[in-house]
């Protein structure tokens, strides 16, 4: 098989094979339905509960002997129920197929766990110990209506003045940021960090819609692990442009090959997204990412100038 040696183990031969598949999965990407084995007039629920299945089997634990297929199936099971479990996304690929979702990065497609009920830990066990990394959580709607309610509770951040606090899984802390027309022009950041939790930080933007308030998620960014630094994440509003490099690959992929684990998070170094901001109050929050518990962590408003000092 592809010269592995007569006496290969059966893991070396699993391995080929699944190279084989991700060659063949290039030139053509499975049928979503198809992926989940439900037919294409299938309901939110027999969606969800076919995703439930196949993250069950999959697991980790029931495929010691093939992890890599393991972590292929369900990439491959994440990204299918991502695009179907989303209105928007199954009508355009109901439609046009994958030309319909080509303004959509299915490399980056996000799930929200919190509709899996108890079973959303389950996804999350598995995101952490197969190393699915470039699937993300979808902010829970809880969350984004708490964010459009006129009674939103918030907490003032100040420049220079960092707050440390514990935010439930799947729950955000907002915060009330004040910035005048100096502090615009002069640059600043909303930075926060975790010495071992997953979280993302979120810029509100507030407008209306049929005479209602509502609120959406203007910049989301998603926290990173930095070495001894912990798992980091801010927006910035600075007059250079910012980067973050994604996820590093799991412990399993590192001791593998550690230079092809180098050289695969180096490519997934990309510019921040960033956006033009006025003086005024606006709304940023702490979402808890951390799937199976509460995310602890210190956020704090820096300018420029204070920024570059911190991280030196």
């Amino acid at each position: 098989e592809w010269g592995v040696a007569a006496d290969g183990s059966e893991r070396q031969r699993e391995s080929v094979r699944v190279k084989e598949r991700a060659m063949g999965e290039e030139e053509a990407t499975r049928d979503f339905y198809e992926v989940l084995g439900v037919s294409r007039s299938a309901t939110d629920d027999e969606i969800r509960s076919a995703y439930k299945k196949g993250a069950i089997r999959w697991h980790p634990d029931k495929n010691r002997h093939q992890e890599d297929l393991a972590a292929e199936k369900f990439k491959e099971l994440s990204t299918a129920y991502a695009v179907l479990s989303d209105a928007a996304m199954r009508r355009k690929y109901d439609l046009n197929g994958l030309e319909g979702l080509e303004e959509v990065d299915l490399s980056k497609v996000e799930i929200d766990i919190s509709s899996l009920g108890t079973m959303g830990n389950v996804v999350a066990s598995l995101f952490s110990q197969l190393g699915v990394l470039n699937v993300k959580s979808r902010v829970s709607q809880s969350v984004l209506d708490s964010a459009g309610s006129r009674d939103l509770k918030t907490t003032e951040l100040k420049f220079n003045d960092p707050i440390s606090s514990t935010v439930r899984k799947n729950s955000a802390h907002f915060y009330k940021v004040q910035v005048t027309r100096e502090d615009v022009e002069s640059g600043f950041c909303v930075f926060c960090k975790s010495p071992s939790s997953r979280f993302k930080v979120l810029l509100f933007h507030k407008g209306e819609s049929r005479g209602e308030e509502v609120s959406d998620i203007k910049i989301q960014e998603d926290s990173t692990l930095l070495g001894k630094q912990g798992n980091v994440a801010g927006i910035f509003f600075f007059d250079f442009p910012t980067y973050s490099l994604g996820q590093p690959p799991s412990t399993i992929a590192t001791a593998k090959d550690p230079e092809a684990a180098l050289f695969r998070r180096l490519e997934t170094l990309e510019p921040r997204d960033t956006c033009s901001i006025q003086p005024g109050e606006h709304v940023f929050a702490v979402y808890g990412d951390n799937f199976l518990k509460s995310s602890t962590y210190t956020i704090e408003l820096l300018r420029q100038g204070g920024y570059k000092e911190e991280t030196r």
